[in-house]
């Protein structure tokens, strides 16, 4: 068909339309981009560099006080008054630097000829090799690799013993040099090290808080989104576990990883000694008044005292302990979710499974960070209440935890609490046996078979038994051969009026019970407890005469 200029669709609105649709493309990209990069953790690092800078700053004021400028002084005036002497000698100086120069050309020149002699060498000494290999092994037949390989050797030896001899003049040369310059070498050194942790601090500080105009556009470039992929100082940071395995769903065990340090990322700073850099604080620094301490403003508590650092920024306790690589919990090893559980993959507030340690701190973490449980992850952390309880994991004898020469109580709550079932004898009534599918999962605090049929296992193995705690209660497997409803219904109603000395506590009658309900259903609770007491109770298997017993009266008397 003819060719014609018609087109199916307005030119003009098409690039209008093209134009458009880019634009929105763009500005979508743009703000995909935008809120990719809007993650809870940058703003937490960046303050939390801009902390750590602080206290640089804050060391290198207290490091450059007045008796270090004097010291300073004194030392540059010294490199002076050494250059000074240096210059003195000047043409002494300039010729034995020409010679040490000229030395070192030769030593130079004579050292790569030298590497040349012996790949030569070691080439004839490979012919040779060969020639015995095939079978050469006439004197005729390796007369001519053996002079070849003597020959090189020869030279090998003389160039050797050459570059030995130029060495001896080399270090005669540098000597002399270094005699004249050693004043001022010594005064340079001496300043140098003086200034060491000056310098310290300053590289430190260009990491983190850069004062020269490249060093900040350097800092802010690679801030920039798809740059920080290449190294930037804002990152995902992460403790790789593979041997610290954790279970999922039941179904499979896989190694752990933990990114907490993202925003904790002060947590194993320490100084020397094992002192916190970043000690904690409840009501120190934090997110929400970083910004005024590092203005200067409140920087102390009411009391006077400084302000140590909230979470996420403070230090652990007690690193002696915890978390350095000299603790019996270095962190490397442990991780975070190890004790803390938690989910470790969690980079935000709400997927680290963090647990408040009251209802009225998850009603504010709401209100200030949308909070909610997140019934999705079976291992929530531990709230601060309870933040003992993982102790118990591989600390199965407790007692360490509660008296330890060297770290003191490192869990005192868990250990008051094993003390207190040790005294009261918890186990009485409940089955604390220890174990999950043979494995240990805390103490055996078992004393009395808990079945028949674990009665008749130990009685069949003497080596075998329930528990070693000291038991409070007694067993009431056979209850009903003890005792009548009457009586026991007027024991659980209140154990002190029997016995003041028992341990077992009242549950009946107490000051919050004396309601209309609490009288018309206390009764009842008591008659139940009792009437299932009995019918759980067990018939008691007494020991009876052997049908062909016959008594023998001058044996029992004997």
């Amino acid at each position: 068909m003819p060719a014609t200029e018609d087109v199916w669709r307005n030119l003009r609105t098409m690039h209008v339309v093209f134009a458009v649709s880019s634009v929105a493309l763009f500005g979508a990209t743009w703000l995909m981009m935008d809120r990719d990069y809007a993650d809870e953790w940058r703003p937490i690092q960046r303050k939390n560099f801009r902390l750590q800078a602080d206290q640089v700053l804050a060391e290198k004021r207290a490091l450059e006080n007045q008796p270090f400028k004097k010291q300073e002084t004194e030392l540059k005036n010294r490199i002076k008054t050494a250059a000074s002497e240096v210059d003195q000698r000047r043409s002494e100086l300039d010729a034995d630097e020409a010679e040490l120069r000229r030395v070192e050309g030769e030593f130079q020149l004579l050292s790569r000829y030298v590497k040349v002699q012996r790949a030569e060498r070691d080439k004839a000494r490979a012919d040779l090799d060969i020639a015995v290999r095939d079978g050469a092994l006439t004197r005729e037949a390796l007369a001519r690799p053996q002079q070849t390989f003597d020959a090189q050797q020869a030279k090998v030896d003389e160039l050797e013993h050459q570059l030995q001899e130029l060495q001896a003049r080399l270090d005669a040369a540098k000597d002399k040099v270094a005699a004249i310059t050693k004043v001022r070498d010594d005064a340079d050194a001496a300043l140098k090290k003086h200034q060491t942790d000056l310098d310290r601090l300053d590289k430190t500080l260009a990491q983190i808080q850069p004062t020269k105009p490249a060093e900040k556009f350097k800092r802010w470039l690679m801030e920039l989104p798809i740059i920080d992929g290449f190294n930037g100082p804002l990152k995902i940071n992460q403790i790789w576990l593979p041997d610290l395995t954790i279970g999922l769903g039941g179904m499979a065990e896989v190694a752990r990883f933990d990114r907490c340090v993202t925003c904790h990322a002060n947590i194993d700073r320490v100084g020397a000694g094992n002192v916190p850099s970043f000690p904690h604080d409840p009501h120190g620094v934090t997110m929400e008044n970083a910004d005024e301490f590092l203005e200067g403003k409140n920087r102390k508590h009411e009391d006077g005292a400084p302000k140590g650092y909230g979470h996420p920024f403070s230090t652990h306790p007690n690193p002696d302990l915890y978390l350095t690589s000299s603790s019996p919990h270095p962190m490397q090893k442990f991780g975070c979710t190890g004790c803390h559980e938690g989910q470790g993959s969690g980079t935000i507030f709400q997927n680290a499974s963090h647990t408040p340690n009251s209802p009225g701190i998850g009603e504010l973490w709401h209100r200030k960070y949308g909070y909610v449980n997140n019934h999705f992850w079976e291992f929530p952390m531990y709230p601060k209440r309870l933040a003992e309880a993982a102790c118990v994991k591989c600390h199965h004898n407790v007692v360490e935890l509660g008296v330890n020469p060297k770290f003191g109580a490192s869990a005192p709550k868990l250990y008051q609490g094993y003390e207190l079932i040790r005294q009261y004898g918890c186990f009485g009534c409940h089955e604390i046996n220890g174990y999950n599918a043979g494995k240990q999962i805390g103490p055996d605090m078992r004393l009395e078979p808990q079945t028949e049929e674990e009665a008749e296992r130990i009685a069949a193995d003497p080596t075998a038994v329930a528990g070693t705690m000291r038991k409070v209660g007694p067993g009431l497997r056979h209850f009903a051969a003890k005792t009548n409803k009457a009586w026991a219904e007027y024991w659980v109603q209140e154990p002190k009026r029997f016995r003041p000395e028992t341990r077992m506590p009242q549950f009946f009658n107490l000051t919050n019970q004396q309601d209309a309900h609490g009288k018309d259903l206390q009764p009842v609770e008591i008659a139940g407890i009792v009437a299932f007491l009995f019918e759980k109770s067990e018939p008691v298997k007494l020991d009876e005469w052997a049908a062909d017993y016959t008594p023998d009266a001058e044996r029992g008397q004997r």
